[in-house]
């Protein structure tokens, strides 16, 4: 054969239709994702994320506020210490209150109830506790309350 006819024969063999492949999850396949010759398909890669200009601008807005959030929460986090001092003459304390020790086994049900027996022992305890910034009603034995004057 001559040389014409040698790259005549292999253009038409390439232009052939190949076999079949077999591919994973279709009817009458094995499952296995191999292909007719026994070879295995390479593994497809995700496509890259292409965001429209909304979709650029609503992750911007997320990333702002993200950032405005992590800001704001380290700010309350810095002024949840911050407390009133009292910057009146020692020892004046406030109009209408005594200063109270408290003693092993006292409450500030008890402690109300004493200060102010003809009250309501809850109206007491919150005028109590916001005098004196009490968070909860746990008081430890030794600790001072200014408590109302009866």
């Amino acid at each position: 054969m001559s040389a014409l006819c040698q790259t005549e024969a292999r253009y038409s063999a390439s232009r052939l239709p190949q076999p079949a492949r077999v591919l994973a999850g279709q009817a009458g396949s094995v499952g296995s994702g191999l292909v007719a010759a026994g070879r295995r398909r390479p593994a497809a890669r995700p496509a890259p994320v292409r965001l429209t200009r909304r979709g650029r601008r609503l992750a911007g807005a997320l990333v702002v506020f993200a950032a405005v959030l992590v800001v704001f929460l380290g700010w309350l986090m810095l002024a949840g210490g911050a407390q009133a001092t009292d910057h009146g003459v020692p020892g004046a304390g406030h109009a209408g209150m005594t200063r109270v020790l408290v003693r092993p086994g006292q409450t500030l049900w008890t402690i109300a109830a004493a200060a102010e027996p003809n009250a309501d022992p809850r109206l007491v305890i919150a005028e109590i506790m916001q005098v004196n910034a009490l968070s909860n009603a746990a008081i430890q034995p030794g600790e001072q309350l200014w408590v109302p004057k009866s």
